[in-house]
C-alpha cells in the first residue's frame, strides 16, 4: 500500500498494535451526524453533502471521497475480484478484505477486549463486542424504539416492521 503522506504511514502502522485505541471521532458532520476522528477526514466527507467531490460512480452516482474508494466501489458493480487468496483461492474486490479474510487461515485474531480477553478477527467486531460491556446501543429503530448495538442488527430489526 502507497501513502502520500508519512503521518499516514505511521497511522497505519499504529493500526496494526493490538493495544491500538482510534482517536475519539469528536468531529461531526452537522448535516448527517457522522462522526470522524481527524478534522481533514471530516472535511473531505463535507464535500459529499457539497457537491464538490470529483470521486462520483458513473454506474450508480455515489459519492466517495477518493479515487481509490471510488476504484474498489465500481468493482462491486463489475464483479472483478483482483485480490486473491493464496491459500484457498476465494477473491476479494480489496486489499483489506483479503486480508482480513486470510485470519481465517492464519487464526491470527489481533483485537482483545480488555474486559474478558475474548479476540476478534477485526477491529470492528470488537467494537461492537465492547458495547455488550457498556449497554451502549446506538442504533434506535425509529418504529418501536428498540436499540441495537450494531447496524446490520438494526436492519435486520426493522424487517420485521415490514412483514417479512
Amino acid at each position: 500500500m502507497v501513502y502520500r503522506h508519512q503521518y499516514q504511514l505511521k497511522q497505519h502502522r499504529m493500526s496494526h498494535d493490538p493495544k491500538y485505541e482510534p482517536p475519539a471521532k469528536a468531529h461531526q458532520c452537522k448535516v448527517c451526524s457522522k462522526c470522524y476522528s481527524h478534522k481533514k477526514v471530516l472535511l473531505v466527507h463535507m464535500k459529499s453533502h457539497t457537491g464538490e467531490s470529483q470521486c462520483v460512480c458513473d454506474i450508480c452516482g455515489k459519492v466517495l471521497s477518493s479515487k481509490d474508494y471510488l476504484k474498489v466501489h465500481v468493482r462491486t458493480h463489475t464483479g472483478e475480484k483482483p485480490n486473491v487468496c493464496h491459500v484457498c483461492g476465494k477473491a476479494f474486490n480489496s486489499r483489506l478484505y483479503m486480508k482480513i479474510h486470510q485470519r481465517t487461515h492464519t487464526g491470527e485474531r489481533p483485537f482483545i477486549c480488555e474486559h474478558c480477553d475474548k479476540s476478534f478477527t477485526q477491529r470492528s467486531s470488537l467494537i461492537v463486542h465492547r458495547r455488550s460491556h457498556t449497554g451502549y446501543r446506538p442504533f434506535l429503530c425509529q418504529v418501536c424504539n428498540k436499540s441495537f448495538v450494531s447496524k446490520s442488527l438494526l436492519v435486520t430489526h426493522q424487517k420485521t416492521h415490514q412483514g417479512f
